[in-house]
Parts: structure tokens; C-alpha cells; sequence
């Protein structure tokens, strides 16, 4: 594979190498980004889930200096409105809205040949994604996120209703556990002493 993506790379550098560049940039790139990120946004809403993203943000930042307990994914009106709506409705405008144009007036003034490779590639991208859709289904795999990421997505009850489990201290990794009255979790009197802070955190903040 390496070796044919490499031969297929001296057509970058023959006469007409700039022309071809422009060209699958445009029907390659600029197409399947705008087709990608509408994919994205229905594949976002209907498998992974506004849950799933919740906890990522929550995991990602959790012992941070400014998000100790992990940063929430705020304003939530804002971002489901921009991921399940705004963004695949404005790309899938753009998508065809530059299609139409392209269709009426050849991209760039480049000749037929060079026309008919840009819409050659399209055509082969636009069936290699259903087939690679229908492979995964066929596979069966499911999610890929951890079981304790898993349990927490599939909670019901939101982030913002649960009452923290710890406090922390004037240091950044500082936190308390309310396990043990308060002890500090890094102190020899706690049961927690010696383990991963990092993962101690997380299996806290699922928990709360």
C-alpha cells in the first residue's frame, strides 16, 4: 500500500501536477469534508451519544487546576443545538450547494479530463463509505469506550444533579474522600494510599 500511495504521488510532480492537486483537493477534500462532518453529526446523535461526550469532557479534565472535578460540557442548549442541528444542516447546504455549481460551470476552467478524475474520485469515496458502514454492522463490534465509561453514559442522571463525593485542598491533586471521613487520599491513614491519584479520580467522579 505504501508503495502504490507513492508511485501515485509522482503525478504530483509532472507538468500538470499543480491542476491535478487543485482538482482532487476540490472533489476529494472539500466534497467528503463537508459529507464527513454531516456523517459525523447524525453518526454523534443516534451511537455516541451526548452521554458519552458528557463523561469524555468529565474524564479529560478531571484534576485539573481550574476543573478539579472535571469541566461540564456548558452551555448544554448551545452545543446540542450546534451538534445535532446547525452542523450537519449548514454542511449539508454547503455540500450541495457547491455540487450545483461545479455541475453548472466546470471547477477552475480546467479541461474535461481533469474534470472527469475529480468526479471519478468522488464517485469512488462516495461508494466506499456505505461499504465500510455496512462492514461495521456486520461486525457487530459495538462501542469502543471502557465499561466504566459505558456504565456512566448509560446513567440517566445528569452530571449537574449529583452532589460531589470530595473536597479539595489548596493543591491541585489534593482531593478528600468522603469514603473516610474526610482523611486525605494520599495520606498514610487512608485506604487509597499508593494508588494511582489519576485513577482514583476518575472512579470518584463516576461514583458521584
Amino acid at each position: 500500500m505504501c508503495a502504490v500511495m507513492y508511485l501515485m504521488g509522482f503525478l504530483y510532480c509532472t507538468r500538470m501536477g499543480i491542476e491535478l492537486l487543485d482538482i482532487v483537493d476540490h472533489y476529494c477534500i472539500t466534497y467528503y469534508l463537508l459529507l464527513e462532518v454531516t456523517l459525523e453529526a447524525f453518526m454523534f446523535a443516534e451511537d455516541f451519544g451526548w452521554r458519552h461526550l458528557v463523561v469524555h469532557v468529565k474524564l479529560a479534565t478531571l484534576g485539573n487546576l481550574r476543573t478539579p472535578l472535571g469541566q461540564k460540557v456548558v452551555p448544554s442548549f448551545f452545543w446540542r443545538l450546534a451538534i445535532h442541528f446547525t452542523m450537519p444542516s449548514w454542511y449539508l447546504f454547503l455540500f450541495f450547494y457547491i455540487f450545483s455549481t461545479d455541475v453548472a460551470e466546470p471547477y477552475g476552467g480546467y479541461p474535461g479530463w481533469l474534470q472527469g478524475i475529480g468526479w471519478f474520485c468522488l464517485a469512488a469515496l462516495l461508494a466506499v463509505t456505505p461499504l465500510g458502514f455496512a462492514r461495521s454492522l456486520k461486525l457487530g463490534t459495538g462501542s469502543t469506550l471502557p465499561a466504566l465509561e459505558q456504565d456512566e453514559a448509560a446513567s440517566p442522571q445528569p452530571w449537574e444533579s449529583r452532589a460531589p463525593c470530595h473536597r479539595w485542598g489548596k493543591t491541585r491533586r489534593a482531593p478528600y474522600d468522603c469514603l473516610d471521613g474526610g482523611n486525605h487520599m494520599n495520606s498514610d491513614r487512608s485506604p487509597l494510599a499508593g494508588r494511582n491519584t489519576k485513577s482514583v479520580q476518575q472512579q470518584q467522579a463516576i461514583k458521584c
